[in-house]
């Protein structure tokens, strides 16, 4: 009777380590199999990753030569201040002059320091904006600048510079629709912007 209670429980505990084993088996299996299926995935995931990094690269390296080739800055109108209502301050003539001898951070820090810039000189406020690697900057006070509408001293200019400054951003389908838009609008720029929208072709 004891032999027999010994080989019962050595046969149930052999049942159990067999048991045991198979289930590490189908474990091992099943783990092997989500390697199999996940090893295609994941390299299937990791190109497309690569593909989009590049094209992305791309994109940008074409937006920066579009930026350098045409991006000149603003040529000082000196006949602005005659056109004004009211008379320059010695603040925005300090400026002009730094601005006119292309001294760009200078005239960016005397801008500055002003408590207000009349509006018809913003436009060269963002010029040194963008010549100092300051973009989102530009970009902001040329938004603003477009925003007054068509009716200001340099709205057609204010357009342009805002969509280089999107393309210099890397802001692909900003800088499009701007392009676009000037084309429609028939401004000084149309054949420029014509120019760009073919290389986004």
């Amino acid at each position: 009777m004891i032999a027999k209670t010994i080989r019962q429980v050595g046969h149930e505990k052999d049942m159990q380590d067999i048991e045991t084993l198979r289930s590490f088996t189908a474990n091992i299996k099943r783990k092997d199999g989500i390697r199999k299926f996940l090893i295609p995935i994941t390299s299937i995931a990791a190109v497309f990753a690569l593909v989009f990094s590049l094209n992305i690269y791309h994109n940008n390296r074409i937006m920066n030569n579009m930026f350098v080739t045409y991006y000149t800055p603003l040529e000082y109108d000196q006949e602005l201040a005659s056109r004004g209502s009211e008379s320059i301050s010695p603040g925005i003539i300090s400026a002009m002059d730094a601005y006119h001898k292309k001294l760009y951070k200078d005239a960016l820090q005397k801008f500055n320091v002003m408590q207000s810039v009349d509006r018809n000189f913003l436009i060269y406020k963002a010029i040194c904006f963008i010549e100092t690697e300051r973009l989102p900057e530009a970009i902001n006070l040329l938004e603003q600048l477009v925003n007054d509408g068509e009716g200001t001293e340099y709205w057609q200019q204010a357009n342009w510079y805002l969509a280089i400054s999107y393309l210099g951003n890397h802001q692909r389908d900003k800088a499009i629709k701007l392009f676009n838009t000037i084309i429609k609008s028939n401004t000084i720029y149309n054949e420029e912007a014509n120019k760009m929208i073919q290389k986004f072709k």
